[in-house]
């Protein structure tokens, strides 16, 4: 295998640690990811998604590992880490991850237009 595609393994480097936090997190979601989860689990997008998966050290709430999409649902007290939040993304991205940010109020308010976004976003990494 060359280095590039090595590097590219964003399971690779995941320690017996970061697998218990994130199987936690997945058994205690937020509200706003226990309904997005119910609107994307099953491939009901005809996607596959993975929920608080671990991509190159940082844990994702939502990931399909075919089109290469991460999806973030920020809450009101995510606003402090705006700076942390744009670094991450910016490294993911560099690793050909692309990444939606939703607001947990728009989950609950608006669910279709989330859904259609999520979509919009995985038919344009086709």
């Amino acid at each position: 295998m060359s280095e590039r595609k090595r590097s590219l393994d964003h399971r690779r480097y995941v320690s017996e640690e970061e697998k218990e936090f994130a199987r936690q997190l997945r058994q205690n979601p937020t509200p706003s990811q226990a309904r997005l989860w119910q609107e994307i689990r099953s491939k009901k997008l005809g996607w596959r998604f993975r929920r608080r998966a671990i991509l190159y050290g940082w844990i994702v709430d939502f990931w399909c590992p075919a089109a290469r999409l991460a999806i973030e649902i920020d809450h009101a007290s995510d606003v402090k880490r705006e700076e942390e939040h744009a670094h991450r993304d910016l490294v993911l991205s560099d690793y050909g991850i692309r990444m939606i940010r939703i607001k947990a109020a728009r989950v609950f308010k608006d669910t279709q237009s989330v859904l259609n976004e999520i979509k919009d976003a995985l038919e344009k990494g086709v």
